[in-house]
């Protein structure tokens, strides 16, 4: 899935083994206080990074993790990794390429109607149509979004909330637009809208952003 949702010059990687890819020191440590549990998800997406990286032509280079938690990528390199029950996933690709990859993950059914208000603008709720069988809008909504801060983060380090961003969502073609609302948060290199793509199967949905170079 998540190579239908990335160009080319995007490597991806899914579910790698952790037992294969060995955490360095440097990405252990971040981890090394957190509930096993976590610590497994932690070591399944540094396989899935270090796999990628390796297609990418880095090898044998470490992923630590930032103060804000987020991946600490290798010079010339930028990237992305999610992961929720039963999945892991990372995405990579060299900087001269790609100025930015968001990649978000999310076991359907998660997002509750009481959330509805926390993730949608108010032009969302009145443009989005019911959940179905086949799709709950809010629930691409809410993965897009994420996906979106993946990116967006990284680049500003600039927090945003759900209702910073306002999605366009074409369910026909699995494509998206994300529009930055908030005044005083900084545009993507000049950009304030960025598209994005996503996929579905039974369980989960994939969403996905590039920041072309």
């Amino acid at each position: 899935m998540l190579s239908q949702i990335y160009p080319s010059s995007v490597v991806t990687i899914a579910n790698a083994s952790a037992a294969e890819e060995q955490l360095h020191p440097d990405e252990a440590c971040a981890v090394r206080h957190a509930l096993p549990q976590r610590q497994a998800e932690f070591a399944a997406g540094r396989a899935c990074a270090h796999r990628a990286l390796r297609e990418l032509g880095f090898p044998d280079v470490t992923v630590p993790r930032a103060a804000d938690r987020s991946p600490l990528w290798p010079d010339g390199v930028v990237g992305s990794i999610s992961h929720c029950e039963g999945f892991c996933g990372a995405v990579v690709a060299r900087r001269s390429d790609v100025r930015g990859l968001g990649l978000d993950v999310e076991r359907r059914g998660r997002v509750g109607q009481d959330l509805h208000d926390l993730i949608c603008t108010p032009r969302e709720k009145a443009a989005l149509g019911s959940a179905t069988d086949a799709c709950d809008p809010v629930e691409v909504l809410f993965s897009a979004k994420e996906s979106f801060y993946k990116a967006y983060h990284p680049a500003t380090k600039v927090f945003l909330d759900f209702l910073d961003v306002d999605l366009k969502v074409d369910f026909s073609e699995g494509s998206f637009s994300a529009m930055l609302l908030r005044d005083d948060a900084p545009s993507l290199y000049g950009a304030r809208i960025v598209k994005g793509r996503f996929g579905l199967t039974r369980d989960r949905v994939f969403t996905g952003v590039v920041l072309e170079s």
